[in-house]
């Protein structure tokens, strides 16, 4: 399918009829994901929802999206956090609409850690913190 300039190697999954932009997002579906699916610890899993922040309607997709105890996780598989990836995790602690867990590969046959989660910023604490009421907003 082709590299990127980050040598992510794109593939395609002939059983879920998608394209992975990684082998290392492939993996954490095949590998990880999937079964906690089936264990019951995650719910509705979605791959690359489209997400919105600031009024200016920035996008910013990550990986996957899912429900775990009862909260949401926006979940990206990273191998290198490029410029704008940093940009956006900036707006994502102001605009995101859940928890931004970034996930990179824990070593050779070794899985997935989570290397940071991101929590967005409390509606209301932004607004007592800038002195604005939320219709102000």
């Amino acid at each position: 399918m082709g590299f990127s300039k980050y040598n992510n190697k794109k593939s395609w999954d002939e059983t879920l009829l998608r394209t992975w932009d990684s082998m290392a997002e492939r993996e954490r579906y095949y590998h990880e994901l999937l079964p906690m699916i089936r264990a019951g610890v995650i719910t509705y899993l979605e791959f690359q929802p489209q997400i919105h922040m600031t009024r200016a309607r920035i996008g910013y997709k990550p990986d996957f999206y899912y429900i775990e105890d009862g909260r949401p996780v926006y979940e990206d598989v990273k191998g290198v956090e490029t410029p704008v990836f940093r940009i956006k995790q900036r707006l994502w602690k102001h605009y995101g609409p859940g928890i931004l867990r970034v996930t990179k590969r824990a070593g050779k046959n070794k899985g997935f850690k989570t290397v940071k989660e991101i929590m967005p910023i409390e509606r209301d604490k932004k607004c007592k913190d800038s002195g604005k009421n939320t219709n102000e907003q």
